[in-house]
């Protein structure tokens, strides 16, 4: 459900983007933003885990199409950059990547609505058994009456 919530909010954020793009219909829109971020990897320091510190950039392409109809359709791509960080209690180094996809599509009356995010995040660190793997893939489909007809949320973490 906290995703859920989560994806309604980002979907806020990207029909402000969106009203951005014009009457041409369509539009379309990149950048990079700083990241600066503290991650908990618990395979790290012999198992006990330990914070760490990631530096680099977040690039993003947003892309928004309406529809005769009135409809909306919004894609977020999203990716980090030259990601490195260094484990607060170790001292070890550490690479991160992510890649995000959302998708989001809604009628011109605001229901139904439907909104899809897959995410895969990778922290590798020097040595054996603590690199970080996170998937996560989620949907949520709400109906002209408002109600939520489909949802699921599949969360995986791995040490390796």
């Amino acid at each position: 459900m906290k995703k859920l919530f989560l994806l309604l909010s980002i979907c806020g954020v990207a029909a402000v983007f969106a009203a951005t793009a014009g009457g041409a219909g369509q539009g379309a829109d990149r950048g990079s933003f700083p990241f600066d971020s503290v991650v908990f990897v618990p395979c790290a320091n012999g198992g006990a885990g330990e914070d760490v510190e990631l530096l680099g950039s977040l690039n993003f392409v947003f892309h928004s199409t309406f529809d005769q109809a009135g409809g909306m359709h919004l894609q977020l791509r999203s990716n980090l950059q030259g990601v490195s960080g260094i484990g607060t209690t170790t001292g070890a180094k550490y690479r991160g990547s992510d890649s995000e996809l959302m998708e989001f599509n809604v009628s011109s009356d605001d229901a139904p609505f439907e909104g899809t995010s897959v995410t895969s995040m990778r922290i590798v660190g020097q040595g054996p058994g603590n690199n970080f793997v996170l998937h996560e893939s989620a949907h949520f489909t709400i109906n002209a009456n408002g109600t939520i007809t489909a949802q699921f949320d599949h969360f995986s973490v791995d040490c390796k």
